[in-house]
């Protein structure tokens, strides 16, 4: 039983993993705040200037505003890319 856990773990994307990792680790997470700076590309937001805000902020809208869970997120394993396209394609 748990080798299919361990097996499952193993397939999951980096981000997913990371994110989620980042996601417990902090107290709080302005979702709304991310979100501008995301789309007005500011610095921080830039895969240039590190990951792990942009995979939380991914990690949040695919649990929070689309209330996936996260073995649902790990099944089916998008792409970090494909994420935040989605994010940025919501009005």
């Amino acid at each position: 039983k748990h080798s299919g856990l361990i097996t499952s773990l193993l397939k999951t994307k980096t981000w997913i993993k990371e994110g989620y990792a980042d996601m417990i680790g902090k107290k709080s997470f302005d979702y709304e705040g991310n979100l501008v700076q995301l789309k007005s590309k500011e610095k921080r937001l830039q895969i240039s200037s590190g990951l792990y805000v942009r995979y939380h902020l991914a990690l949040v809208y695919l649990l929070e505003k689309k209330g996936m869970s996260f073995a649902e997120i790990a099944d089916k394993n998008p792409s970090l890319e494909d994420v935040i396209d989605e994010i940025l394609a919501v009005k």
